[in-house]
């Protein structure tokens, strides 16, 4: 069975043989890279959650590079093991 998405294309491309396809993320990259752009960008944004107050640039800094690095393994763990059979 096909899965549907909102705009009535299959989720997954079936072979003819009536077997799903690759999984979604297997034909685009995984970018996991912890950049100092993404940091920065994501300090910003909890630097405007606190209320856009100044004093706290360095713990701005830490919870941003910690958020994303989290993420990161979480994708890559997505992507070693798809169906999330990795315990955690």
């Amino acid at each position: 069975m096909t899965i549907k998405s909102n705009t009535s294309r299959p989720f997954r491309a079936r072979s003819s043989t009536g077997k799903a396809g690759p999984p979604p993320h297997a034909n685009r990259p995984l970018d996991v890279r912890v950049t100092p752009e993404r940091i920065s960008q994501r300090a910003y944004e909890c630097f405007v959650d606190r209320g856009a107050n100044a004093g706290g640039e360095l713990s701005d800094w830490l919870q941003a590079e910690r958020e994303l690095r989290e993420a990161c393994e979480r994708a890559l763990r997505e992507f070693a093991d798809p169906e999330n059979k990795v315990r955690r």
